[in-house]
């Protein structure tokens, strides 16, 4: 829009600058020839020539000429840079590229990932999708910490109580063990989750199917982690695309984004 308006208006300019010429042209060609202009010398056949003024008029129009000239010239590279702006619209008024004074987005930034899984068949899908789009990488093992989450019912006032809570829960499909040992000694085991989410439903679901209240304890284990590094460049929503179709438990892994 910038240029479209320096663009009339030098056009504008233009225009006015030739019609003043056009007038100033035609009044001096109406001067009168009875007598010669006030102020220039007469020069006889018998004198020496010298060398005579420019008429006022004249120098006017000439000096009108150039300043057209000028006009048109600056116009001319108006419209010549107008035109390369519409060719290569990422070119800013200075020549400098918009792209360059402009921070890129941070979806638009491309970077690499390391994986942590911790299930071994999560670990052999990713490395069948790496190796489907042959995308590099390396992979490793290690030991490492992550969250867990132990469902558990309080221990009851001896081991006879103990033994018909399991056997109740048995009856109701429910799997369980009491643990000997320990301060724990006596509560009832119902299984580790990985997934708080997951975790929440199964103690909700034998709330209500044993109708006992359920305990949720979370602690930090040491595990052993596939480690997968991922050497090929790809944007957010690539890696995020591809990730979702894994169908992965986004809790049950741990994403690092690196540069590559």
């Amino acid at each position: 829009m910038r240029w479209l308006f320096l663009l009339v208006v030098l056009i504008n300019a233009g225009f006015f600058s030739w019609h003043s010429f056009s007038q100033d042209q035609r009044q001096a060609f109406q001067e009168k020839v009875y007598a010669p202009p006030v102020g220039t010398k007469i020069a006889l056949m018998s004198e020496p020539v010298e060398e005579l003024s420019v008429k006022p008029a004249q120098r006017e129009i000439a000096e009108r000429r150039e300043a057209l000239e000028r006009l048109e010239g600056r116009l001319q590279n108006a419209v010549s840079e107008a035109e390369s702006n519409l060719r290569n619209p990422t070119l800013s008024s200075d020549g400098v590229g918009i792209a360059a004074t402009q921070e890129p987005r941070d979806e638009d930034v491309k970077s690499c990932r390391i994986i942590e899984t911790e299930r071994e068949k999560d670990h052999k899908a990713i490395l069948v999708s790496l190796n489907k789009k042959r995308w590099a990488y390396t992979e490793t093992q290690k030991i490492g910490e992550r969250d867990k989450y132990w469902l558990y019912i309080s221990a009851p006032n001896n081991r006879a109580a103990a033994n018909k809570i399991v056997a109740d829960l048995k009856g109701r499909g429910v799997d369980s063990f009491i643990i000997n040992r320990g301060e724990m000694k006596n509560r009832i085991s119902l299984g580790l989750y990985s997934s708080k989410v997951r975790a929440e439903q199964a103690a909700a679901a034998i709330k209500t199917k044993a109708n006992y209240d359920v305990e949720v304890f979370e602690h930090q284990r040491k595990v052993s982690l596939y480690v997968v590094d991922i050497a090929t460049q790809m944007t957010d929503e690539l890696f995020n695309n591809w990730l979702k179709s894994l169908e992965m438990e986004p809790s049950l892994i741990k994403i690092e984004k690196k540069s590559c």
